[in-house]
């Protein structure tokens, strides 16, 4: 049996950190060959409810799905109706998410740069939860990859999930979950009795220089005095995301 291909993690212009159009992204998921693609903008669902609508001109089906920033760090709800705001205790938003009968999965954990939860949480989590992101594309995915692997064949018992974390069109099914069927329902079946799995490659080089020229591209374009300001943004986030792992919060 051929086992269908989704991405479950990718961005579009939707997120303020993410570049390429709707359009856009559902035209690289066909070429990629997908068949599902969840579009997990940050804290709002309209880039996903923009792809559901125009996913049957692409030969495909979309998840609506969302990435929310927690006080504990981040997780993803897929198959939402509802957005989820941001900077709730992060048992309360995977709470909302179930109510909408949405599926829960840590996105880049072990990541304290990308706020992914850490492994300590994510073990207080796993009865909480459906999956985990084993294989993911970017940053620092490529170091964790083999930890969370082990990690979660031992001990956590998720559903093992593959995501590109893309943030421009080109990256869209670089790395992508594996599951028995082709359509968005039979995947949701799939994580929920944890017969996934996981495939594709990491974010090479010139895929990390491709993305620091689409951020400078999009910073000029909206004004020079931006870019001070996302540095900025970025040396607070990594100091609250160090702090955090260094504190090892309990839930």
């Amino acid at each position: 049996m051929k086992l269908g291909k989704a991405d479950l993690h990718v961005h579009s212009n939707y997120s303020p950190d993410a570049f390429s159009s709707v359009r856009d992204v559902l035209e690289k998921a066909k070429n990629a060959q997908l068949d599902v693609v969840a579009i997990t903008d940050h804290h709002t669902i309209e880039g996903a409810k923009e792809a559901e609508k125009l996913a049957a001109d692409f030969g495909l089906e979309v998840v609506v799905g969302e990435e929310i920033l927690t006080q504990e760090g981040e997780v993803i709800g897929l198959f939402l109706k509802e957005t989820i705001p941001p900077d709730l205790p992060i048992l309360e938003a995977i709470q909302r998410i179930k109510r909408q009968g949405g599926l829960v999965f840590a996105p880049h954990p072990l990541s304290f740069w990308q706020d992914g939860v850490g492994e300590k949480l994510l073990g207080q989590l796993a009865q909480q939860i459906d999956g985990a992101e084993v294989l993911s594309a970017g940053w620092t995915g490529r170091k964790n990859f083999a930890k969370m692997q082990r990690l979660n064949e031992e001990i956590f018992k998720l559903a093992a999930i593959g995501g590109s974390d893309a943030h421009f069109a080109d990256l869209v099914g670089k790395a992508y979950t594996l599951f028995k069927g082709k359509t968005a329902s039979e995947l949701y079946s799939s994580i929920q009795n944890k017969t996934t799995a996981v495939e594709g490659n990491f974010w090479s080089k010139r895929d990390f220089f491709s993305y620091g020229a689409h951020w400078l591209k999009n910073n000029f374009r909206k004004g020079g005095p931006l870019i001070i300001f996302d540095i900025l943004w970025t040396v607070r986030k990594a100091k609250k995301a160090f702090r955090r792992f260094s504190d090892q919060t309990k839930i």
